[in-house]
């Protein structure tokens, strides 16, 4: 038996794949293998939903649906082994809840003559989608963007679309999970600017599945 938390978590940050289990107001079961994030601050787990060919359009999907009525969820995380006292699992249970957009830090490096195009350029193509630009120690060659997204797709977009501006050596991308001191005021934010945009609202299911142990 397993009396220390630091294993299994260890088991949860390095895990790759897993099984969502939800069921439908009739308790019928539907399980399906997703990809997850863990936000190890908050104890959730964040679940894409991917970007798979698929017959049903997102907020048609059966996991999405079956959360909406009933939001009792379990997650299996497993590692098969021919050595048989090497096998294990965790399943985590808890309550799902949707999610209807996506916070994101972009990290670029760029050369510096290139530093002041870079910036407008990043400016004129998201500013609808900046929250803002946190100063860095050395601004000569390196720029950050705290930006937001109704769409998890769309954030593979705007990082491919920043490579490609002329003196970007590369951009990364970091999903955010925690805001320290900016939470109330990012989601204040975020609420303000969807809130101007008539087909969208904080309960649209465009982004992510989560939910909390």
């Amino acid at each position: 038996m397993i009396t220390d938390n630091t294993y299994p978590k260890a088991i949860i940050n390095t895990a790759r794949v897993a099984r969502l289990a939800t069921a439908d107001l009739e308790y019928k079961p539907h399980l399906v293998p997703v990809v997850f994030v863990y936000d190890n601050n908050r104890d959730f787990y964040f679940i894409p939903i991917d970007k798979k060919t698929k017959r049903s359009r997102p907020e048609n999907l059966k996991r999405v649906s079956n959360i909406k009525e009933n939001p009792n969820v379990a997650l299996l995380i497993d590692e098969y082994n021919e050595d048989w006292t090497k096998l294990y699992f965790i399943i985590i249970q808890g309550k799902a809840s949707i999610i209807g957009y996506i916070q994101y830090v972009i990290l670029i490096n760029v050369e510096k003559l290139h530093y002041h195009d870079v910036r407008e350029r990043v400016y004129m193509e998201f500013q609808e989608n900046i929250l803002y630009h946190p100063s860095i120690i050395d601004p000569n060659d390196s720029l950050i963007f705290v930006l937001y997204d109704e769409n998890v797709f769309k954030v593979d977009s705007v990082l491919t679309t920043i490579d490609s501006f002329d003196g970007v050596k590369n951009a990364d991308v970091y999903i955010l999970t925690e805001w320290q001191y900016y939470d109330d005021w990012i989601t204040r934010e975020i609420d303000e600017r969807l809130l101007t945009k008539s087909s969208l609202s904080r309960k649209s299911i465009k982004v992510a599945d989560a939910f909390k142990i």
